[in-house]
């Protein structure tokens, strides 16, 4: 045995665990959060849609993709209003109405 294979294997009799944090382990990736519903649009309101809709609320009622939205706004075939210094947009239900009554094709 040489001088050091004789060596290391007294290093790691005095401590035994000296090299586990250079063994990589296997990480198991984290579980992605459950999304949470959105509230639905409850269908006995008189009025069923309010004055002021989220994308994401307008993309579930019309059951497209928030990005299918922001494409047609960006084309111009239809208007939001832009609140905060976020820029959150907010469709009328005007616009929703017209999107619904087929003036609008996506």
């Amino acid at each position: 045995m040489s001088y050091l294979e004789d060596n290391k294997s007294r290093y790691l009799k005095d401590h035994p665990n000296a090299f586990d944090s250079l063994v990589k382990k296997p990480v198991a990736k984290p579980k992605p959060l459950p999304r949470q519903p959105r509230t639905p649009v409850d269908p006995h309101r008189q009025d069923p849609l309010p004055n002021l809709l989220t994308i994401g609320e307008v993309a579930d009622y019309l059951r497209l993709n928030a990005l299918t939205l922001k494409r047609m706004e960006k084309r111009g075939e239809i208007k939001s209003i832009r609140i905060n210094s976020r820029g959150d947009r907010r469709y009328t239900r005007e616009e929703i109405n017209r999107i619904l009554e087929g003036k609008v094709s996506y």
